[in-house]
């Protein structure tokens, strides 16, 4: 809880000294953090660590609740870690995230761009909640609504088939099929 400065000092000269501890130290950060219900700094902490991995989960988690919060530019900056090579295509889960984030923000562009990396990426899933990569992706489209009324009634049926009961996005596949 220091100044992010001295805070950054301390790290660097810890790392200097013992190297990997600073990442090490920084992923038990983002684990109490998260604990402890500190979303913001959960993420940053796991950032910090270097785990890549641990930062894609913590974002996973908290990225919907930190947006309806109105954090919209924290979770735009979490999304900005991993558009990079290697990083966007990696998680397929997290790519139908950011395009959904964009959707809700009205970035279109944007939005379409992470459904196209979305659909390219080699991940198969299955997705946090247990559905398929193409019920996501289905209902990411649909509510893009990019071809028409025909390909969102497709799309909103593959939503709807491949999601449980207990989906956070159940809501929007029962809304589309509608």
């Amino acid at each position: 809880r220091y100044h992010h400065l001295f805070r950054d000092l301390l790290r660097d000269e810890l790392d200097v000294r013992e190297p990997g501890a600073a990442a090490e130290a920084s992923a038990r950060a983002a684990a109490w953090c998260a604990q402890h219900d500190e979303p913001e700094n959960a993420v940053e902490y796991a950032y910090a660590s270097g785990d890549m991995d641990l930062v894609a989960g913590l974002v996973m988690a908290y990225s919907f609740r930190m947006h309806w919060s109105g954090r919209m530019a924290t979770v735009a900056r979490w999304l900005g870690w991993f558009d990079r090579e290697g990083e966007r295509e990696r998680r397929a889960a997290f790519a139908i995230l950011a395009g959904w984030v964009h959707t809700m923000d009205g970035h279109t562009r944007e939005a379409r761009r992470w459904l196209g990396i979305a659909i390219r990426s080699p991940d198969p899933g299955p997705m946090p909640d247990g559905a398929s990569k193409e019920s996501w992706i289905a209902l990411l489209r649909g509510c893009m609504a990019p071809s028409g009324m025909q390909m969102l009634t497709s799309d909103a049926r593959i939503g709807l088939a491949g999601i449980g009961e207990d989906s956070p996005f159940r809501q929007t596949a029962l809304t589309l099929a509608g």
